[in-house]
């Protein structure tokens, strides 16, 4: 008699077990949303309450603990899963939590007395239609103008995001949440040390936590220039970390790199070598190195204070640049080839054709390289001797997906990170193309007011 009454418990106990294998397999997201939330804590509410101890206390707390392992299950589930970049709340719950909550759920009232069916009735369906009805009613806040572009990662974990459309460098910490903002232009016109790490939030906000101290929203004036973020809009043709964890930022409008501490702050600033056109991706890092990218067909190497060491030349006009993580060789991606060179003679040792037209390149810690295919949509990796051998992404507005490419960049671990300014995200992938993480600014919009999709 016992047995048979705590059957059903046991069985909500192994769904909820199967759940949570599910949602082991499925990637994380950094990013936390609280309007599912609201929605499954009312649904949760509503499954206890219902369930409280009643006539045989032991088969009813077995119950209660199943159901709620079950819900808290569900919760976590959604919570931890990636939320396409277009859905809102109600989706996301749709997606996520509805099919097993229906089954279960189902299964679960229909094992109950009927007593206990009309107060699950009532206990569960209004607090649930109440909190999913609000959920709806709330889009999901994703930004509007948040459109990455260039990429840089630290020792750290650090990563560094510019804008396509603004003069800021987003500053995301390892664990994905926004920690900072960094304004270039800005601490070029200040001059070293510059204002340093910004505070997170719209640059029009009206409490001004996004702006450094002494400036404002309409703008300011530094050493008898006015400077605002839209009338001086700052040209991002790259980033890149050395092995100190220093940030270069070429400024292409005014001919000038920008070097940043770790801090934030600005450590030097040297004009361009004489006759320099940067390329699309014009700069990369090495452990005392820096290499610039000519879109003509060269490739210049300098000390991290600006002096030129070398001038390579290569057949090809050159669109980006990557090192090696060991040190050895540095990638120059043409419109047909990606050239490998010694990093200190700059003797070409092996040149691989192209699958498509590309954009972006980054060389992994494996031997591979991997560059941003804008035909196909998608990023190809070529093994070390210069096959094309696997695809990371498929074209998509879902997670996971990618859209517009941007920038490439990857850190010691070999995670690949790209920025998708169509899908507003930098999405991150293990070597083996499995997302594991998302990059994106929720309700940190660079417009005035907030704005919401």
């Amino acid at each position: 008699m016992r047995t048979s009454k705590l059957l059903p418990s046991a069985l909500v106990l192994a769904v909820a077990l199967v759940g949570g294998v599910l949602c082991l397999t499925l990637p994380p997201l950094i990013a936390f949303e609280p309007q599912p939330a609201l929605g499954l804590a009312a649904i949760l509410i509503g499954t206890v309450a219902a369930l409280w101890p009643g006539s045989w206390r032991i088969a009813v707390a077995a119950r209660v603990a199943g159901v709620a392992i079950l819900w808290l299950t569900i919760a976590w589930c959604v919570l931890s899963q990636p939320i396409p970049f277009s859905a809102s709340a109600s989706v996301v719950l749709g997606q996520r939590a509805l099919p097993v909550a229906l089954v279960a759920g189902a299964w679960t009232v229909l094992r109950l007395p009927r007593s206990w069916q009309r107060r699950m009735a009532v206990a569960v369906s209004v607090p649930s239609i109440v909190g999913l009805t609000f959920a709806g009613w709330l889009n999901v806040p994703q930004t509007v103008d948040f459109k990455p572009d260039r990429l840089a990662i630290d020792s750290h974990g650090t990563l560094y995001v510019s804008d396509l459309d603004a003069s800021v460098i987003r500053v995301f910490g390892a664990d994905g949440t926004l920690r900072a903002k960094l304004w270039p232009g800005l601490a070029s016109l200040l001059g070293p040390p510059g204002p340093g790490f910004s505070a997170t939030g719209p640059f029009n906000d009206p409490e001004q936590i996004g702006l450094p101290a002494g400036v404002t929203a309409s703008g300011t004036t530094v050493g008898g220039v006015a400077w605002t973020p839209r009338s001086d809009p700052f040209q991002f043709c790259g980033l890149a970390v050395d092995a100190g964890d220093r940030l270069y930022v070429p400024d292409p409008r005014h001919g000038v790199m920008l070097r940043f501490g770790a801090d934030g702050y600005l450590q030097a600033r040297w004009p361009f070598p004489q006759d320099f056109q940067p390329s699309q991706d014009c700069v990369a890092a090495a452990a005392d190195h820096v290499f610039l990218a000519d879109g003509r067909g060269m490739i210049l190497a300098l000390t991290p204070d600006g002096e030129t060491l070398s001038r390579w030349s290569l057949p090809d006009a050159i669109g980006g640049l990557s090192v090696s993580p060991d040190g050895r060789r540095i990638y120059a991606l043409s419109i047909s080839h990606i050239f490998a060179l010694d990093i200190q003679s700059g003797a070409v040792a092996s040149s691989w054709q192209l699958a498509a037209p590309s954009g972006g390149i980054v060389a992994l810690p494996s031997g591979r390289v991997v560059v941003g295919d804008h035909v196909n949509v998608t990023l190809d990796v070529y093994c070390a001797d210069g096959r094309l051998c696997g695809h990371v992404g498929a074209f998509g507005q879902g997670v996971g997906q990618l859209w517009q490419l941007g920038g490439l960049a990857a850190d010691r671990q070999g995670r690949l990170y790209v920025a998708d300014f169509g899908n507003r995200a930098v999405q991150a992938f293990t070597p083996a193309g499995r997302l594991t993480a998302l990059y994106w600014s929720i309700e940190d919009d660079e417009e005035r007011g907030e704005r919401r999709v």
